[in-house]
């Protein structure tokens, strides 16, 4: 939610997409209302989750968000799409040159860059589909 300031949301898929259960989302949203970061409004049966355009504390709990999470929250909500390489590096404040890499030099680590890269720290920012 703090990643995405101006997104509203679902509390039930607030639920779905951090593992939780509802009545969990719920508690810890009513604290953020209460807080005055954010604000639920029921739509029906449902509840959706949405910045309070009076809290001027936005911008610094995205940067802390992100600061505490680091890059990978980002990017495996973003690269799932091609337009999302960009939209990461906007997110990020960084610049982004994707690398194009066919399976099998991914393999076998055929570049130089592969090379560097594999040397380094991974972190994984994105599943790939199950193949069964």
């Amino acid at each position: 939610m703090f990643l995405h300031p101006d997104e509203s949301a679902l509390l039930s898929a607030l639920a779905r997409e951090i593992g939780s259960d509802s009545a969990t989302v719920q508690r810890e949203v009513a604290q953020l209302e209460f807080a005055g970061r954010r604000k639920a409004e029921p739509i029906g049966a449902a509840r959706i989750v949405r910045p309070d355009e009076n809290c001027r504390s936005t911008d610094e709990m995205e940067r802390l968000v992100l600061e505490a999470l680091g890059p990978a929250v980002v990017l495996s909500r973003t690269l799932a799409e091609a337009a999302g390489r960009r939209a990461a590096g906007v997110d990020l404040g960084r610049e982004m040159n994707p690398v194009v890499v066919t399976p099998r030099d991914g393999e076998t680590g055929a570049t130089g860059f592969l090379r560097l890269v594999r040397a380094g720290a991974l972190v994984p920012v994105a599943r790939q589909a199950d193949s069964t």
